[in-house]
């Protein structure tokens, strides 16, 4: 239904010496405006997504929008997040961060449950503050309940298993739900806008007509709401997640980035006009009017223009702008940079290489760079084939490395950082570490139908400075946990079976996957590759931070 986005070994290390280098952890400064706790807050929001909508609501012929929000607060300025795709919004309005950050994309929703682990859901947050309150999503986007909600939250999905009903369907289905059901939290979307859009065109008169047929819709279910009694201190919430450009959407023109928020209900803005609106501030103001906490690790906040006298304050414009720090300079090359690491985390190092000596294993056109400090690999045009292969009976893997991109620039597919399998396919069995376009990607494949995707969104200055990535593989508890800059900063479970079925008899690849002659290049450099033979421990992380903060600079 939506549119698709597109060496040396460590037998030297015991108690030697390592060289390391960059990164201090940026103070995590006090919360921000707008996430105050509501001390009124309303007894059940109910939010209506009309997938694809954007701005056009305004033009069309929309007689129970109107009527449900014409005397609210609305604004046709609401921004959604780039790449204006499905999976993205709708991740950011669940999560309250943009949905790259959370690995929302519209090529692994619909195949993968959601994966990081360090955010909750508007739906899970509820549930948690009310255990016995009902919560449900209903949505003709097969995608959205499996891949994007927390399949164990508690909440009630329509559909739970692999269809795509139509509207009616879904209407019907909210009406029956809601004959024995006093909802906290209820969520009707409706998808097939989008699909009209990608058939016919962005306002259209195709579209145009399909959109007044899911507004009828959404008169049905207001109507259900109202003969239950169930308006009644209620916000009722109107959201879309982008627009679109003739028979498509995914680029940042103002029809796919300009959307429709509406809000409605008691003590909201009477013909209020909304201030600066994204579409992760949606989970703020769900939380607000259900009395809840905001977590500190989202990046919404209620804007201006809803509630009297409440929101607005500075947004959090990037999560990793707060979590950590990247930076662009040594103190002095002169200083040395030897580095000791304590007894037990040198005996667990298997792989080291500082690209400064004799490179072993270079392979390509075998071009160094100018690294963190001395030489680099250049991972334009070379790459690394170690002698080290993955070993199911490790209790875990660690693999961490400064890097240094200009500018994602390759075509093809993902740029692997360090890979044991081809990178053709994901469902492959190993382990691949890459560059998605501006976030980090971890990927493991059991050999089977099976593949666990993570991503983590970069900030938007990480170009030209040197970031250190460091993923850990811990098998006693079977996550999968991302650091950047020594900040843990995505967490994920584990293909749920034993190692060995994940872990392939191939040595471990840098820069290339283990075909040799993947297409899709890095313009990037790489210096000081470490791996280890378990999962370090938090601890364990921040002594090698730690090692590295006396050579580096802000």
């Amino acid at each position: 239904m939506k549119e698709k986005t597109t060496g040396r070994t460590g037998s030297a290390w015991g108690l030697f010496a390592m060289a390391l280098l960059l990164a201090v952890l940026m103070t995590i400064t006090a919360g921000r405006a707008g996430a105050e706790v509501n001390p009124q807050p309303y007894d059940r929001v109910i939010i209506f997504g009309l997938d694809g909508a954007g701005a056009k609501i305004q033009e069309g012929k929309t007689p129970n929008f109107d009527r449900i929000f014409g005397d609210g607060a609305i604004t046709y300025e609401a921004r959604a997040p780039l790449p204006t795709v499905s999976a993205p919004g709708w991740g950011a309005m669940l999560y309250g961060v943009s949905g790259i950050v959370n690995g929302m994309d519209n090529d692994f929703a619909g195949k993968f449950h959601k994966s990081n682990k360090l955010y909750d859901s508007i739906f899970k947050l509820t549930k948690e503050a009310y255990p016995d309150a009902k919560a449900a999503s209903f949505a003709n986007w097969w995608d959205l309940n499996w891949g994007l909600i927390e399949r164990d939250c508690g909440i009630y999905l329509y559909p739970d298993k692999q269809i795509e009903p139509p509207k009616e369907d879904i209407t019907k289905k909210v009406i029956d739900w809601l004959e024995k059901n006093d909802p906290k939290l209820l969520f009707v979307y409706y998808g097939e806008l989008d699909e009209v859009l990608h058939s016919k065109g962005f306002g259209s008169k195709e579209y145009m007509e399909e959109m007044t047929q899911e507004d009828e819709q959404i008169g049905l279910v207001y109507d259900e709401l109202q003969k239950r009694g169930l308006l009644e201190n209620s916000l009722i919430l109107f959201v879309t997640d982008h627009g679109g450009d003739k028979k498509s959407h995914g680029g940042d023109t103002d029809g796919e980035t300009k959307i429709t928020f509406a809000a409605a209900g008691p003590r909201v803005e009477k013909q209020g006009t909304v201030e600066d609106v994204e579409i992760q501030d949606v989970a703020a103001i769900v939380l607000y009017a259900l009395g809840i906490e905001q977590p500190e690790n989202q990046m919404g906040r209620v804007p201006k223009g809803i509630f009297p006298g409440v929101g607005g304050g500075e947004r959090k414009a990037s999560l990793l702008t707060e979590r950590y720090s990247h930076f662009s300079g040594i103190r002095s090359a002169e200083t040395g940079r030897e580095l000791t690491i304590p007894v037990s985390m040198a005996s667990k190092v298997v792989y080291y290489e500082d690209f400064d000596g004799e490179v072993k294993g270079l392979n390509g056109k075998k071009e160094l760079a100018a690294g963190l400090t001395g030489k680099g690999l250049n991972m334009r045009n070379s790459f690394l084939k170690t002698d080290i292969k993955q070993n199911a009976k490790w209790p875990g893997m660690s693999i961490g490395f400064w890097f240094r991109d200009e500018g994602y620039s390759s075509s093809g597919g993902d740029a692997v950082f360090v890979t044991d399998k081809k990178w053709t396919k994901g469902q492959f069995k190993g382990f691949m570490i890459a560059l998605f376009d501006d976030a980090i990607q971890v990927n493991i494949g059991s050999g089977q139908a099976y593949r666990k995707d993570l991503f983590w969104n970069l900030p938007p200055d990480y170009r030209g400075k040197w970031v250190h990535c460091l993923t850990v593989f811990d098998q006693k508890t079977q996550t999968v946990r991302l650091y950047c800059d020594f900040v843990l900063v995505a967490e994920a479970d584990m293909i749920p079976n034993k190692a060995s079925n994940w872990v392939p008899a191939k040595e471990i690849f840098v820069g290339q996957d283990t075909s040799g002659k993947y297409s899709c290049w890095m313009n990037a450099e790489m210096d000081d590759l470490i791996i280890f033979n378990e999962a370090l421990t938090p601890e364990e992380i921040e002594q090698i931070r730690a090692g590295y903060e006396p050579y580096i600079t802000q």
